[in-house]
């Protein structure tokens, strides 16, 4: 697959001065009131009954062996908690079985509705689930065809889509996930249009995600299911109730409490796991649906898509704590934008606007200190919406060995009222200004042992500050930082391949799919975008189809002038300056202050370099096989550039 770029546009992109003014480094929430207001889902009805149902698959009883999928999936055998830096999963993969997986639409019997339109109905179900989702396939985005996902007995739909959605779908990440819908069956409703072409086409069922938690119960109604997960433990306070659980809440935390969701997200096995996200507001006011949440929870693209939101999920009432009121389901997904695995921070936008009524909550990206009163809001155990008080005890290096930690400083906080739990993770951790009268996120949590049994445990948030100087492009955009651009890297699963790149149109290009086949890993580091003391111009080669079709990076002037030379016949020299970047030291591999290493590797099995300013991945990567470390100093890191800290 031939992936070649233009890069003299660049030259212009980086000539461009920085603006002067002082970066923002905090914003104020606001309520989001539409002009064309989205209050509820909008009420899709199905066409047909159960009773004309076309086609029905319907797998067996869950093995042990599968069930077991969840306590792997967990990676805590006989805790009822998710382990700490992991998000906790409450449903676990099947497959379909290979003869009811492919359903030749043209072969459906199907209801002809007046003016011409047709209507079949599939239904899919899992013994035993409390609830379920479905990935589905199209490999054409076949015109004038509509897909409706529904509970097996309901008359309306959760969710409609084109054809075109799931066939970009299935393009992007092999496959398309219903919403979450509760029960042991699922109903598929295909819908054709009057004279819409059926030949030829197929609806192929990849997986299903068999859920032992009904993302639309209370843990108190999920206890009987959940015995081998939790439930949210007594020590937590109802959102609703005042401190110490006093019958009312102020105005300023129903706000916050209304920028907080319960995030449901599938990975590629079919795990489906919960955690908690916060809206956020950006500085030009734009209600773009910006959440902050944790890299922990979101580790590629995939995961990011398959989001499902529920806003408001919380007690009617003080005294009603396990009694949902009115509350809003949001699907179609989200775009990761970025994330670190060292600092375990997330940015997502989601795809489609959040409901009237929730909050966008303001940020600060001050570094908190000791003995400072903060709040979280967060569903513990996915149950409704619950707030803990404490103070915090300085900002401290956590290490979990999961999938979260290792290289960043979080803020280490004791409980003083309530606790969090599995489902808590990437629940913001706020401050309250007295001076505006408003919250201010601060972090989200990684994980910690704070437990209702263990109240003077601690946990453990991320730091806002850390994300900001690689996101201002989304959150400040009229406020960033001179003389600094940001590198995102992609991932291209098929090739095995990693590439980087600062220019816009490439990005877009890459983003839109355009150029196929390319994802964010979520991963930024910031470089120069002009020449200056103590920088050097990084240069940019294109490997050619015919030899293996690759980019490579390199700041070392001496490096540079040599692949150019020998290694012309292969490697076309596309430019001496893409942005600028400090060396390290040759002996110490030390960078200069201010800035951090930027680690690169090469994979010799694909002739394809990684580079990245992320220590956890750098560790990772010197430990795989076929993966060889190249740049400066004694080791066992070896940086070859230095990246910029930012503002």
């Amino acid at each position: 697959m031939t992936m070649r770029f233009v890069v003299a546009a660049l030259a212009a992109m980086l000539a461009v001065p920085g603006q002067a003014a002082e970066p923002v480094t905090r914003v104020g929430g606001a309520e989001y009131r539409p002009a064309s207001a989205l209050k509820a889902a909008a009420s899709v009805r199905m066409r047909v009954e159960s009773a004309a149902t076309s086609r029905r698959v319907e797998l067996a009883t869950p093995t042990s062996a599968e069930r077991a999928k969840l306590v792997e999936l967990n990676r805590n055998a006989g805790s009822a908690y998710a382990a700490p830096g992991r998000p906790q999963f409450i449903g676990f993969g099947r497959d379909v079985a290979a003869g009811d997986r492919r359903i030749d639409l043209a072969k459906l019997a199907w209801t002809t509705l007046e003016g011409g339109d047709r209507v079949a109905r599939v239904e899919v179900a899992s013994p035993s689930a409390a609830s379920m989702r479905v990935a589905v396939r199209l490999a054409q985005a076949t015109p004038g065809l509509t897909v409706r996902f529904a509970a097996g007995s309901a008359s309306g739909a959760i969710e409609a889509v084109t054809a075109a959605t799931i066939a970009q779908a299935t393009a992007r990440f092999g496959e398309y996930w219903s919403p979450v819908i509760d029960g042991e069956r699922i109903a598929i409703e295909v819908e054709a249009k009057a004279g819409a072409p059926l030949a030829g086409v197929t609806l192929e069922l990849a997986r299903l995600s068999h859920l032992v938690a009904s993302a639309n119960a209370s843990a108190r109604e999920e206890l009987k299911l959940l015995q081998d997960i939790g439930d949210s433990g007594s020590c937590n306070l109802n959102v609703k109730c005042g401190p110490p659980n006093g019958p009312f809440q102020d105005l300023q935390t129903w706000n916050q409490a209304a920028a907080t969701g319960k995030l449901v997200f599938t990975v590629p096995s079919g795990g489906t796991a919960r955690c908690t996200g916060t809206l956020i507001v950006d500085a030009p006011g734009s209600f773009t649906p910006y959440l902050y949440g944790a890299n922990h929870c979101f580790e590629t693209a995939y995961e990011a898509f398959t989001l499902n939101v529920w806003w408001f999920f919380d007690a009617t009432a003080c005294g009603s704590p396990a009694t949902p009121g009115a509350y809003f389901v949001q699907t179609g997904g989200a775009a990761l934008l970025g994330r670190s695995q060292d600092w375990d921070w997330a940015l997502l936008r989601l795809n489609t606007a959040p409901p009237e009524g929730v909050w966008f909550s303001g940020w600060n990206a001050a570094t908190i200190g000791s003995g400072v009163e903060v709040e979280s809001f967060h569903h513990p155990s996915g149950d409704l919406k619950k707030w803990s008080v404490g103070t915090t005890y300085g900002n401290v290096p956590v290490d979990f060995a999961s999938a979260a930690g290792g290289a960043g400083l979080f803020t280490r906080v004791v409980w003083d009222q309530g606790t969090t739990e599995g489902g808590s993770s990437g629940g913001g951790l706020v401050t309250f200004d007295f001076a505006e009268n408003g919250y201010f996120l601060r972090g989200g949590l990684l994980g910690g042992d704070a437990l209702c049994s263990n109240p003077t445990g601690s946990d453990y948030y991320s730091q806002f500050g850390a994300m900001l100087p690689l996101v201002r492009q989304y959150l400040t955009p009229g406020s960033q930082v001179p003389g600094l651009v940001v590198s995102v890297e992609y991932y291209h699963a098929n090739l095995d391949h990693y590439f980087m790149t600062i220019d816009p149109n490439e990005i877009a290009a890459l983003d839109s799919g355009q150029i196929v086949g390319w994802e964010r890993t979520g991963f930024r580091f910031l470089a120069y975008d002009s020449p200056g003391a103590g920088r050097n111009p990084v240069c940019r080669f294109y490997r050619k189809p015919a030899f293996g079709d690759s980019h490579f990076f390199t700041a070392d002037p001496a490096e540079c002038a040599r692949v150019a030379v020998d290694y012309a016949t292969d490697w076309y020299f596309e430019s001496p300056a893409i942005y600028y970047v400090a060396l390290p030291n040759a002996v110490t591999g030390a960078c200069p202050a201010e800035t951090k290493p930027i680690y690169r590797f090469l994979n010799t099995f694909e002739i394809n370099h990684r580079y990245t300013t992320e220590q956890t991945v750098a560790n990772e990567l010197s430990t795989r096989f076929g993966w060889t470390p190249e740049g400066y100093g004694p080791g066992p890191l070896y940086p070859v550039m230095c990246s910029p800290e930012g503002g």
